[in-house]
């Protein structure tokens, strides 16, 4: 399997940035808007579409090799797919991180719902209004909140706020 091969495979089992999950909007270019309503993308802005995306099935996106598909949705590339890019290595290993952090998104998204905000942002919220403690009836969600927020900076390069901090 070439690298290109391999790293369009982990973007598709992936699709955390389409999900709402690291984003609650996509932005648009000037000359997407059109294409974007003609795909039915639930349009928020004239520069942006709500995430998740309708056109995402599961993990995967439906227009993905489609020239319609805007700009950002090939342009996007977290800490994961930079780091194979740039090192190959174990397209499985790779596969089983993004698997393990689409779970816990799943369970926090599940407990935290907020369909007007992305997942980290939801957890970002939480740490700052009152960070993990105020989690203490619910250790599980606890236990997701600090995972999902490790693997989220660690493994995609996304910035989660800490208690103590801006």
């Amino acid at each position: 399997m070439s690298l290109e091969d391999e790293l369009d495979r982990l973007c598709l089992a992936c699709g955390l940035c389409c999900d709402g999950t690291i984003f609650a909007v996509a932005p648009l270019g000037p000359l997407e808007l059109e294409p974007a309503r003609s795909l039915k993308l639930p349009i928020v802005s004239d520069r942006a579409f709500k995430l998740p995306c309708p056109l995402q099935d599961g993990t995967r996106c439906t227009i993905h090799a489609d020239p319609a598909r805007p700009a950002i949705c090939g342009a996007y590339q977290c800490k994961l797919r930079k780091q194979h890019a740039a090192e190959g290595g174990d397209i499985e290993e790779r596969i089983s991180i993004v698997t393990r952090t689409r779970v816990i998104a799943g369970r926090v998204r599940a407990k935290l719902p907020d369909a007007e905000t992305s997942v980290i942002k939801r957890v970002d919220k939480l740490i700052q209004d009152g960070g993990l403690a105020s989690l203490r009836g619910d250790p599980e969600l606890a236990l997701d909140v600090a995972e999902l927020a490790v693997r989220l900076e660690r493994d995609f390069g996304v910035v989660v706020e800490r208690e103590g901090k801006g």
